[in-house]
């Protein structure tokens, strides 16, 4: 339903051939497509894993009394949820590549794709060992990604933003799921000579500066950090939010041990 809504609206002018005289729309067209699509692969992640373990607490609590450790309660969470966001992102990235004419490789796209979902499922995981019920994790999720939406770039260009929120935006994961999938598509894209775009007629004759179609989001000569820094910075992202999960874990474990720790020494006595 998502793939098809973002085709729907934005699609066709994604899909035309970019001239001097539709460039801004086309370019708008493309970078929209793009960062809806790099959100939904986040909503998908963090939907996904809000009430895994707040909805599986007593089972968690009573594994752990046996021989369940954290990081392999983690790993099984990951593997389970990461393998269900990998099959809605193939859907997803098939039908907005036809019905959006991208032409970036599938596979790069899709790899990227993924691993912004898996960034998705590690926020979703921790929201899930923070909230104390799983209506309270429903109800931090619009709180945790509607700042995404606002910081990633889309709706006011990080470069124009003054400096506090510039930085803040820098620890959004969809700012670099948009930077790094656009700068993708755009070297796929034609590229056009400022002089020929509507609107420069003054630049100077001979001038050889040209515009792609992430340009207007990140400069490529200031703003622009690249496809690979967005994997990294991702990837770092997805880590420091495991980190932060099992942190959580073991500190609500920890707590709970002490709160049964007086009854388990009254039977015993």
């Amino acid at each position: 339903m998502i793939a098809f809504l973002i085709v729907g609206v934005f699609g066709a002018r994604a899909a035309e051939e970019a001239t001097p005289e539709n460039w801004a729309v086309t370019a708008n067209a493309v970078a929209t497509t793009i960062f809806l699509t790099a959100l939904a692969a986040l909503w998908f992640g963090c939907s996904n894993a809000a009430r895994e373990i707040v909805g599986e607490w007593p089972i968690y609590r009573r594994e752990r009394m046996v021989a369940l450790t954290i990081p392999c309660f983690m790993a099984a969470k990951l593997s389970v949820l990461g393998g269900l966001c990998l099959l809605q992102c193939l859907i997803l990235l098939g039908i907005v590549a036809i019905g959006a004419g991208l032409q970036r490789s599938l596979p790069a796209m899709f790899a990227l794709l993924a691993l912004v979902s898996l960034v998705g499922v590690s926020i979703g995981l921790l929201v899930s060992a923070v909230a104390k019920t799983s209506e309270v994790a429903i109800a931090i999720l619009p709180l945790v990604l509607l700042p995404m939406v606002i910081l990633a770039g889309v709706l006011h260009p990080l470069h124009e933003m003054n400096r506090g929120v510039s930085m803040l935006a820098q620890m959004m994961p969809s700012r670099w799921a948009f930077e790094g999938m656009l700068v993708m598509e755009s070297r796929r894209r034609p590229v056009l000579s400022l002089a020929d775009l509507p609107g420069h007629g003054d630049v100077p004759a001979g001038s050889d500066r040209q515009e792609d179609m992430a340009e207007h989001f990140f400069p490529a000569e200031t703003n622009r950090m690249g496809v690979v820094a967005s994997c990294l910075a991702l990837m770092l992202t997805f880590a420091l939010v495991v980190g932060g999960v099992y942190a959580c874990l073991r500190f609500r474990d920890v707590r709970w041990r002490d709160r049964k720790l007086p009854a388990d020494r009254l039977q015993r006595a």
